[in-house]
């Protein structure tokens, strides 16, 4: 209310906030002018990071108990970083049966604003029978195993897992 009642220009301060790579907004107890409500709230939905997978490639068929590439163009269109260390993981679905492997070498908290280039070999589980799998990736908690930041798509199973198609284990 201080920037509102000294007139102080709004636009450039939120102008600010986001160049600096602001995480969160919390103006705490005080009252916000109605009049710069809309600029706020569209300040706040700019704030932070937002990943976007845009592209996955892979090998459509893999050999049983082997390594495959894969390579997944992924956007932070937010302003700020991740700061939690989250493990970007596939999962693989076969016939009722389920691996869940965490990508190594992939830190998401240096995934800046701006575009990510993954380029990974990745062993196949020996689990895994000769046949079609599922594959989806999600930005897991390495704990639980369990989805924990959502990609921006919309492509998206309801437990968080973006599907990336499928391959046939030969």
């Amino acid at each position: 209310m201080e920037w509102y009642l000294r007139n102080w220009d709004l636009d450039f301060i939120l102008e600010q906030g986001l160049k600096y790579h602001a995480t969160y907004f919390m103006p705490k107890s005080a009252r916000l002018p109605d009049k710069w409500m809309d600029k706020l709230s569209a300040f706040c939905r700019k704030l932070g990071y937002r990943f976007v997978l845009r592209h996955a490639l892979f090998y459509a068929r893999v050999a049983r108990n082997s390594t495959f590439a894969i390579q997944c163009w992924i956007d932070n269109v937010g302003v700020a970083p991740i700061y939690r260390p989250y493990a970007f993981a596939l999962r693989l679905r076969q016939r009722g049966h389920e691996e869940i492997i965490s990508v190594n070498d992939v830190d998401i908290r240096a995934w800046l604003p701006g575009d990510v280039w993954l380029d990974k070999r990745v062993t196949l589980p020996a689990g895994l029978q000769q046949g079609w799998a599922e594959l989806s990736a999600a930005l897991i908690d390495p704990e639980s195993r369990r989805p924990a930041v959502r990609f921006a798509v919309r492509e998206q199973f309801s437990d968080g897992w973006v599907p990336l198609g499928g391959i046939e284990v030969y």
